[in-house]
C-alpha cells in the first residue's frame, strides 16, 4: 500500500515538471489544435472518488462441496450441495489527476472487497467429501475408494477476499456535443484470497465409524498478479436542469495479469489423524473483464470550473480461472471468478 502510494505521487510530481515545460508560452490546453477537445479542459485538474459497493460473488465449483445421499427401500437421491455467497458492502476509491498537454489525465484506483457463505446440511443417509484430505483418510495410497469417510452432518464456511489496484493513462474528450469517450491503458495488480474452512460431523461407514467423531478439512486458493489493461469509458448526455446535467455511461474494461497460485489443503480428526495434501504452487495468467452501465448526475459551480459528481449502476467483474486447486471428483478445477452488484459512486472536482 505505501509503495503504491509512493509510487503515484512520485508520478504525480513527474507530470508536474512534464507540464511545466510543454505548455510553456502555450496559451490553454483547450486549444492545441486537437481535433477532440478535452472534456476536462475548462475543470480543475483533480477529482477525487469514492465507490460504495455492494456486491455478491458467483463461483463455480462452490456448488460441489458435498454429495447428500438420501436411500430408501424403493429410491435413491443424490444432492449436489452448494454454498451460496450473500450480498456484501465494498469500497472504491482513488484520484484522477488531468495533464495540461494534449487532455490525458492519470488516474490511481484501489479496490476492497470481501465476503463469505455458509451452509450446514443434514443426512437421513450420509454426506461425502469432494476434497482430496477427506479421500486419503485411512487411505493413505489413495488405492480404495470405499474407504473414505462419510458423515451424518457437514458445514462450511467459504471466505474470499479481493484486494486491486489500478493505474491508468487516458484522454476524455468530445466526440459530439452529447458523447464522450475515454480510451485508457494502464496496469492491473492485486490478490484474490479464498479461504474453505468445512467440518465433517459422526462418521457413517463402518470402516470408519467409531474411530473419531468429527474433523475437519481447511483449503486456501491464493492469487496474486500484476500486468497490463485496457479500456474505454462512455458518456451520453440526457439533458440539463440549470447547473444540473444527466448522463448515461457505460465503461468497458479487460486485463490479463501473469501471476501465482498458491494452495493448501490439510484435513485432520480427533483420533488424531491428520492429512496435508501438497500441491504445489504455480505461475500462469488470469484473464479478467469488467462492464459498468449507469447514470450520472454532474452540478457545476465556481463558474464551471469545479464539479460534483454522483454515478449509480450495475457493475460485474469477470476472473477467468480463478479456483485452481484439485478436487476429489472432478480434478483440477479452472473455473471463473464473477463479481457483481450496484456500484455508487462519488466524487468532486476540485
Amino acid at each position: 500500500m505505501f509503495r503504491f502510494g509512493f509510487a503515484f505521487l512520485v508520478s504525480i510530481l513527474f507530470c508536474n515538471i512534464l507540464n511545466a515545460a510543454i505548455t510553456n508560452n502555450k496559451p490553454s490546453r483547450c486549444s492545441d489544435g486537437l481535433l477532440n477537445v478535452s472534456d476536462r479542459c475548462q475543470e480543475k485538474p483533480y477529482v477525487i472518488f469514492a465507490d460504495f459497493l455492494y456486491w455478491t460473488i458467483r463461483e463455480t465449483g462452490s456448488d460441489n462441496w458435498g454429495l447428500n445421499f438420501s436411500i430408501a427401500s424403493t429410491y435413491q437421491k443424490i444432492d449436489v450441495l452448494s454454498v451460496p455467497f450473500k450480498w456484501n458492502p465494498g469500497v472504491r476509491s482513488g484520484i484522477d489527476y488531468s495533464l495540461n498537454h494534449d487532455g490525458w489525465d492519470i488516474k490511481a484506483i484501489y479496490t476492497w472487497f470481501f465476503t463469505q457463505a455458509k451452509d450446514h446440511q443434514n443426512s437421513i443417509s450420509h454426506i461425502s467429501s469432494p476434497y482430496l484430505g477427506n479421500f486419503y483418510v485411512n487411505n493413505a495410497d489413495g488405492s480404495d475408494v470405499q474407504a473414505a469417510p462419510t458423515y451424518a452432518s457437514a458445514e462450511i464456511r467459504w471466505r474470499i477476499l479481493f484486494n486491486m489496484f489500478d493505474w491508468q493513462l487516458g484522454r476524455k474528450y468530445f466526440v459530439s456535443s452529447s458523447l464522450i469517450l475515454r480510451p485508457f491503458a494502464g496496469i492491473k495488480g492485486g490478490w484474490i484470497h479464498q479461504k474453505i474452512h468445512t467440518k465433517w460431523f459422526d462418521p457413517t461407514n463402518t470402516t470408519v465409524q467409531n474411530t473419531f467423531l468429527d474433523g475437519t478439512e481447511n483449503l486456501k486458493n491464493n492469487f496474486w498478479g500484476i500486468g497490463p489493461s485496457i479500456g474505454i469509458d462512455s458518456e451520453w448526455k440526457l439533458g440539463c436542469i440549470r447547473k444540473l446535467t444527466f448522463n448515461l455511461f457505460a465503461d468497458f474494461a479487460g486485463a490479463i495479469l501473469p501471476g501465482r497460485w498458491n494452495f493448501n489443503d490439510i484435513y485432520q480428526n480427533d483420533q488424531p489423524q491428520k492429512v496435508t495434501v501438497d500441491t504445489a504452487s504455480f505461475i500462469a495468467a488470469s484473464s479478467m473483464l469488467q462492464a459498468i452501465l449507469g447514470l450520472k448526475w454532474v452540478i457545476d459551480f465556481a463558474q464551471g470550473r469545479s464539479s460534483f459528481f454522483a454515478k449509480i449502476g450495475y457493475e460485474s467483474q469477470v476472473w477467468l480461472s480463478q479456483l485452481q486447486f484439485y478436487s476429489y471428483n472432478t480434478g483440477r478445477l479452472s473455473n471463473p471468478l464473477t463479481l457483481q452488484g450496484a456500484t455508487i459512486e462519488l466524487s468532486f472536482n476540485f
